[in-house]
């Protein structure tokens, strides 16, 4: 599928390494034949360019687990290799160790990766979640993937036995594979926007939404991740996040949401439920800040991120307050870029909605 993927999009050469006998158990033993392989493929690079003229700038490594390290060990063969794209870096005898024995930015002049069901404790885990490129995405937090895994007799219907296998056993270590292969245009032409963030904690809190003035803040997972590599390789390296969905082409839209209680000088927390609808032209979409009868500090901003499969184009957003508690402050402010509209709030289980229009 990736080698029609890419030559579907455009005139180029593929070269499928199959090293596939000497990839197996012991894993050890595999370890070591990566390195083995990696020179080889150095050779090969080396030999097209002086016999060719092909220029190393125009290589695009690409490699699976394992193969990362492969795509590595070639790289720092290689003067000036054009790219690496590691997809869920091998975690067994690579994890948490010196940049000299596995893949990292130094292999290439742009070294991007995936993370898919990864670990840095669980030694279980076939893959790890340090930073190996100057980009390194973390979709869904980088160690499960949403639809894995697939209940088994549905999968080996659907997909036959060894597609059934590879879903059941490590579904979320082969998933970036497919997610990757997705973003590659003329295929579903999906375009996975990830955030620079400290972390997945931090992320899904809402607390990472800002893609800078130079673009450096945002990044397109798979095929793109490129697109921004002059300014990304500014900064030191960083860890984007992202939601998936379960199926193709597994994009989704995010949507930052920030609420700030303010602060009326009398109570320090209000009680009750606040939902936001945003009304678009292909769709809406219901969020609940926080679970029900929740406790809101004054003063305090609440974050929060919401998904839709597709961009539903807001329009309007619609503010939900149900009240829990006897009084609440006189008014309640709704603030959307330059605009805002308010209204009074009231009794014990009354319920205000207020809405905007104001988006363009």
């Amino acid at each position: 599928d990736m080698k029609d993927a890419l030559l579907n999009y455009r005139d180029c050469n593929v070269i499928i390494v199959d090293w596939s006998k000497s990839n197996g158990i012991p894993f050890a033993l595999a370890v070591a034949n990566a390195r083995v392989v990696g020179a080889e493929l150095a050779l090969l690079v080396n030999f097209l360019e002086d016999s060719f003229g092909v220029s190393p700038e125009s290589f695009h490594i690409i490699g699976h687990s394992l193969g990362t390290e492969v795509a590595g060990y070639a790289g720092e063969r290689i003067n000036r290799l054009g790219r690496i794209t590691a997809l869920d870096p091998a975690g067994p005898y690579f994890r948490n160790v010196s940049p000299e024995v596995r893949l990292d930015p130094s292999d290439a002049l742009f070294v991007d990766a995936i993370h898919g069901h990864s670990s840095d404790i669980d030694a279980d885990k076939p893959s790890r979640l340090e930073q190996t490129g100057h980009i390194d995405f973390y979709p869904n937090g980088g160690e499960r993937q949403p639809g894995c895994p697939t209940p088994a007799v549905k999968t080996f219907i659907k997909k036959g036995v060894l597609e059934g296998a590879r879903n059941l056993v490590v579904c979320d270590h082969y998933k970036v594979i497919d997610y990757f292969l997705a973003t590659i245009p003329n295929h579903y032409g999906c375009k996975p926007v990830a955030v620079a963030c400290d972390s997945w904690e931090k992320f899904t809190a809402g607390k990472c939404s800002d893609c800078a003035t130079d673009g450096s803040q945002c990044a397109t997972m798979g095929f793109r991740a490129d697109a921004k590599k002059d300014v990304i390789k500014q900064h030191r390296p960083k860890k984007f996040y992202l939601y998936t969905s379960p199926n193709p082409p597994f994009c989704v839209q995010h949507y930052h949401i920030s609420v700030k209680i303010t602060d009326n000088g009398w109570a320090q927390e209000l009680v009750g439920e606040i939902e936001i609808i945003l009304k678009g032209r292909y769709g809406s979409k219901t969020v609940n800040i926080d679970k029900r009868n929740a406790a809101y500090n004054l003063g305090m901003v609440y974050r929060t991120i919401v998904t839709t499969p597709e961009d539903i184009d807001v329009k309007s957003i619609a503010f939900r307050w149900t009240c829990a508690t006897f009084k609440l402050s006189d008014s309640i402010k709704i603030s959307i870029d330059t605009q805002a509209d308010t209204c009074r709030l009231c009794l014990h289980s009354v319920i205000v909605t207020t809405y905007t229009t104001s988006l363009t």
